[in-house]
């Protein structure tokens, strides 16, 4: 499963103020733009929200797709074997990705049972960046499509293809 110990806000923060340094040190601007992002994860959880990362990489002009890659470099999702097999039948590849278990997918997407349940059920409002990213792996979509859809104007992404 996710460790969120390596995903959470903490992390995010040195990842952040790595960019902000190479980026903005010395500069008029860095101490500002250090408090904007700071202001926009204060109130987050130390588990890292999916809208406060989206957020901060989006006012930092910063790539959502290169900034995924790099966080999320040692993420343990997986694609859902339904997606990925290569079947002769062409019925079975047309509806199995909406065919599976949701055990398979937290599987595949390494998000617990029991809190991806509470993701279905909206009992747990707030998806974790790390979520986010397992999902679209495990979904074979590129993470910062699933990022745009959730908190951009991104549109649904297709899921199989």
């Amino acid at each position: 499963m996710i460790d969120y110990q390596e995903y959470n806000l903490n992390k995010f923060k040195e990842f952040i103020d790595n960019i902000l340094t190479k980026k903005l040190k010395g500069s008029f601007t860095f101490g500002e733009s250090r408090d904007k992002v700071y202001s926009i994860m204060e109130n987050d959880t130390a588990k890292l929200s999916g809208q406060a990362f989206y957020s901060v990489i989006i006012l930092l002009n910063q790539n959502l797709e290169t900034s995924c890659q790099h966080f999320f470099k040692n993420h343990p999702a997986k694609l859902l074997n339904s997606i990925s097999s290569n079947s002769t039948s062409r019925l079975r590849d047309l509806l199995a990705p909406h065919l599976n278990s949701r055990l398979e997918l937290s599987k595949a997407s390494q998000i617990g049972n029991t809190r991806l349940g509470e993701l279905f059920n909206e009992t747990k409002g707030v998806i974790y960046a790390c979520e986010v990213y397992g999902l679209a792996i495990a979904f074979g979509i590129k993470p910062h499509i699933l990022f745009e859809y959730f908190y951009g104007d991104g549109e649904r992404p297709v899921i199989g293809l």
